[in-house]
This record gives C-alpha cells, structure tokens and sequence, in this order.
C-alpha cells in the first residue's frame, strides 16, 4: 500500500510531528542544576558557596550538616532540612547574597546584608515546630553577625528587630542574656519614630514593645537577681509606664515573700505602691487581686502576734479583748504591741480604760462637730 492510500485511511488519527522542532523545546538542566540532582544536596551547595567566594556561608552551612547528622543519629530529630527544600534554598539563596552584598560599598552592602538575614529568621521561624534546633542557631548566628557590622546608623531598625527576636527566643534558655540582647535593642529604639503592628488594625511605637518586653524578663530574672528586679521597677518608673510599674512592684512584693519570708514589709511597700498606681489607673481587675495579695502578706506578718495574743487570752483580759474587739470591731489588735504590752506589765486593766477613754473621746469630737455646725 503506498503511503498516500495510508495517510487517507487514517485520516484524523494521523498526527504529524517536527523531531528537531520537539527537541528544541526540551530544556537540558545546567550544570550547576546536574550537579544538585546527583549526590549529597548539602555537599553541592556548600561547594557551590566556596566557587562563589562565599566562605562565611559555606563554614555555617557545613556546622549545620553536622549537627543535624548527629542529631540525627541520637534520633532526637526525625526530618532533615534537606528534606524541605523550600527552607533549604530560601536560606542557601538569601545568605549568599547576604555574603555577595558585603561586596559593595559599606553603607548600602550592610543595609542589603542585614535585611537578607533578618528575613532568613523568619524562614526559621515558620519551621520552628520541625528545626527548632536551627531556628535558635541561625537567630544567633544572624544576631552575632549584625551586631559584629560598622554601619550601626543605616541599618539600626532593622538590627533592633534582629536582637528583639533573638532575645524572645532567649527568654526561655538564657534569660541573663536575653537582657543584654533587649537592652541592645531598647537603645537602638529609644528616641525614635519607629512603629510596629501589635494587631493588623494598631500600631505601637517600637520602643515600648521592646521596653515592655525587657522589663518582663528583668522580672524573670529576678528571682534569681535582686538587682534585676530593682532595675525593672527603675526603668517602668523612669519611663512613666505606669501598667508595667505596677506589675513590677507587685511581682517584686512575690519575691520578698517567696523568698524572704523575713521581709514581708517590703513586700507590703510594693503593694501599697502598686495600689497607688492602680488605683490612678482605675483597673478595678489588677486592684482587687493587689488588695488580696496586701491582705494576703498582711496576715504573714501578723500571724506570730496572732499566735502569741491567742496563747496569752486564757491568762490576759487584755489580750481576749484585744482579739474580740478585732473579730467584731476589725480593730487590730497588733498596733504598738510592744508598748501596750509594756503598759499592761503595770496596768493589768490598762486596755480597757484606754479604749474606755478613746470612744469617749470619739465621741466627744463628734458632738462637738454637730454643735459646731448647728451654731
């Protein structure tokens, strides 16, 4: 059969094609792409960072191969990074750049070095719950290598978010160096105009948030450091951040009587301080809990008075009296204990005609007022 009697008996099932027009469109990876496909990913790259004169990135990506090998091998992790090739690229492709952009003039290398990095945290960040491992080395690693740059001027915004998120994740490893890290930022932020979202509708300036998040982990610190809560009572006082200063004081009041139960009165400073404030405030909620936490260090400092007035009652008039008096007149009963006491040492009855004699003057004052105001 000839090959047109062929082609009309096909008819519509008969497709034609052009090899060399279909061998064209075929695009043959590069080399580099070659490369990756075969043998260890890591290992590709990293030589790819050393052809490109990028030997920073190159040392910190071979550090972070061999941690995730022996981590890997305690099985302490099940992923690896290679294993989400999106994070492992976005890191690769940012931080040679990053290193490339040192090349340039100093003002404008640094500014582009800082900002590529800063967005490799948040890269981190996003894959926090598979690497946590990295996300806390590559936020120090980013934080050391931005504080270690010259150009502080240019690219302070930027550094001050850098060393506030390091620190956020310090606050639960290292909380003495999260202060330093904070304390970075706050003087980077202090005095200026910069502006943060705290919801998508409001912003608030950059300096509180850092400020507020350095005087709660100076509270943190705190309990291990009477100097660190001292200074975060000083620094909400100073700034006039009244919600902050209360807060302190009143976590300040915590310590003295978690830790030094024979300071109570200090704590008592605190809180009738912190009252103060709140009451300044109207914050009805953080009054009422102050007010229990007064009543609360109160009857710690009473109690051995308490003890003591309840052994003696059975022998002391004075003492059952005292006590009554408290429990339906609210009268306390430990005011100039140790001068009454004294007194009684002579008076047995003593008590009594000094209350006899107080009411009568009470009372006295308060006729007197009436008449005075009739006339």
């Amino acid at each position: 059969m000839s090959r047109e009697k062929e082609l009309a008996m096909l008819g519509e099932r008969y497709i034609s094609f052009d090899r060399q027009e279909i061998r064209a469109k075929i695009l043959m990876p590069t080399y580099a792409e070659a490369r990756r496909r075969k043998g260890s990913i890591y290992a590709t790259l990293i030589k790819e960072l050393y052809e490109g004169y990028c030997p920073t990135t190159a040392g910190y990506f071979e550090e972070m191969v061999i941690k995730e090998q022996q981590l890997f091998e305690k099985q302490a992790i099940r992923q690896r990074v290679c294993d989400e090739p999106y994070l492992l690229f976005s890191l690769y492709d940012h931080c040679k750049l990053a290193e490339q952009a040192m090349r340039l003039e100093a003002t404008k290398g640094q500014d582009i070095c800082v900002r590529l990095l800063f967005q490799c945290m948040f890269f981190c960040e996003d894959s926090d719950k598979l690497f946590n491992w990295l996300n806390e080395d590559l936020h120090e690693i980013v934080a050391n290598i931005c504080n270690g740059l010259t150009e502080k001027l240019t690219i302070a915004e930027t550094l001050c978010k850098v060393n506030y998120k390091y620190a956020q994740i310090l606050t639960n490893k290292d909380i003495a160096k999260a202060v330093n890290y904070l304390q970075t930022a706050f003087d980077l932020a202090r005095g200026t105009n910069w502006l943060t979202k705290a919801t998508e509708e409001i912003t608030k300036p950059t300096s509180d948030f850092v400020v507020e998040e350095l005087a709660k982990t100076l509270l943190k610190c705190a309990y291990l450091e009477d100097s660190a809560a001292k200074a975060a009572i000083k620094l909400a006082e100073k700034l006039d951040m009244k919600r902050i200063w209360a807060q302190c004081l009143t976590d300040m009041a915590k310590i003295y009587l978690e830790h030094r139960t024979s300071q109570a009165s200090l704590a008592e400073q605190c809180l009738l301080k912190s009252r103060e404030i709140l009451t300044t405030l109207k914050d009805v909620k953080n009054l009422k809990l102050c007010n229990y936490d007064l009543a609360r260090v109160k009857s710690r400092m009473i109690y051995g008075n308490y003890m003591e007035a309840i052994k003696n009652s059975s022998t002391s008039r004075c003492e059952f009296h005292r006590l009554l008096e408290w429990k339906t007149r609210c009268k306390p009963f430990w005011t100039n204990r140790a001068k009454v006491l004294q007194l009684e040492q002579k008076n047995p009855v003593a008590c009594l005609l000094q209350s006899e004699s107080t009411e009568r003057t009470k009372l006295e004052a308060k006729i007197a007022a009436v008449f005075k105001h009739l006339i």
